[in-house]
């Protein structure tokens, strides 16, 4: 059987020059992404994204200056925050996703939290060995193990919970949180996309499927991971603001750089062609997944972000899930505050304090506040 004429062989594309404007498939032209426009479109396009990622580092940079000057008071919650100081606070990495655990080992069997935290990480394991390919196995497949290291660290050195994390644990779960703000937004990006073949703007082989793939497959690979979201936000009280989608924006900036620059360069530029060659092969259709790439990735932030508001406030409808919401809440708090403080005290003060403390919070969590409530009752009863 013949070939498609708009398939072509990925090694041979790999050393064409240039981008390759005179294979664009008859559908695209139709469209308008013809040879006449993108050889101009592509690298505006590149110089905008270059100009936004740059300006995006600035901001990293001059947030962590904010974020430094801050007092005391106003990390501790007794000085109001200006607005600016407030969007500096909310891209601050390391306070989430771990920090549920504080929560959620308080008000829920610990057991059954550490076995699905386990389970989930050997299921996410088993679906990038299967199903991920590229950066997607970095990104969905190194999250739910790291955050079940985290887990059952935590829940053998409970003093942690309120004394904060010590320097090591606290960078791993920096790389957890920033994952986390990368990953859920992207699981939720790519189920949509593949399964309405970008909102009706794509065909199956502008999708870069190296064949057609059953609906169940699909499901496997694309959909389930939102189920792992949807797990991860009702069960381990992990939360997304609108605020943190400047982390998946500035990644989603970088990465695009690097693919059109490969693009626009002699032989690609890189010995592993699978995006590139797609590009290349395929800019009618590469053009418009990016321009939906730069739109969805931030909007769904802003969805996540959503439920998690609209999970708070139905919890709080209901009487029992009511207190220990505000449980959660209220040590979550306890443990921010902690963690600020620990920057302004002394060496010698914080050892002590920490000494002090150890032992009194050694079994944080392990009976719930409503059971051991319960419990007390029944032995006065």
């Amino acid at each position: 059987m013949a070939s498609e004429p708009w398939a072509r062989n990925m090694d041979v594309l790999r050393q064409s020059t240039w981008m390759n404007y005179s294979n664009i498939d008859q559908y695209w032209i139709d469209q308008g992404y013809n040879k006449d426009n993108l050889p101009y479109i592509y690298p505006n396009l590149l110089k905008a994204v270059i100009v936004i990622s740059v300006v995006m580092f600035i901001g990293y940079y001059v947030m962590a200056r904010s974020r430094k000057s801050l007092s005391l008071k106003k990390q501790l919650g007794e000085e109001p925050l200006t607005y600016w100081e407030i969007f500096c606070e909310g891209t601050k990495l390391g306070t989430e996703p771990a920090i549920n655990f504080v929560g959620s080992c308080l008000v829920t069997n610990d057991r059954v939290f550490i076995i699905i935290r386990i389970v989930m990480a050997l299921w996410s394991l088993t679906l990038t060995i299967l199903g991920w390919a590229g950066a997607r196995s970095i990104i969905f497949g190194s999250y739910f193990p790291l955050a079940t290291i985290i887990t059952i660290y935590v829940s053998r050195h409970r003093h942690l919970i309120v004394e904060g994390f010590g320097s090591k644990m606290q960078f791993v779960n920096k790389i957890l949180s920033y994952f986390f703000c990368i990953q859920a937004p992207l699981r939720l990006v790519l189920g949509l996309a593949w399964w309405t073949k970008w909102f009706g703007t794509s065909r199956y082989k502008d999708m870069r499927k190296s064949s057609i793939s059953p609906r169940a497959v699909l499901w496997q690979q694309e959909f389930l991971p939102c189920i792992f979201l949807i797990v991860e936000i009702l069960w381990f009280d992990t939360r997304m603001s609108c605020i943190s989608a400047y982390h998946s924006t500035i990644t989603l900036m970088v990465v695009l750089v690097q693919i059109m620059r490969n693009c626009l360069k002699e032989n690609g530029g890189t010995d592993n062609p699978q995006i590139v060659a797609w590009v290349k092969e395929n800019p009618g259709a590469a053009y418009i997944q990016i321009i939906l790439h730069i739109v969805m990735l931030p909007a769904c932030v802003f969805l996540i972000a959503g439920f998690c508001n609209l999970k708070i406030w139905a919890f709080k409808k209901i009487p029992v899930i009511k207190e220990r919401v505000e449980i959660r809440q209220n040590c979550i708090e306890i443990f921010r505050k902690r963690h600020a403080l620990n920057k302004f005290l002394p060496k010698e003060q914080l050892k002590q304090r920490k000494t002090n403390a150890r032992e009194s919070y050694a079994t944080i969590g392990r009976q719930t506040t409503l059971r051991k409530t319960r419990t007390t009752e029944m032995g006065n009863a």
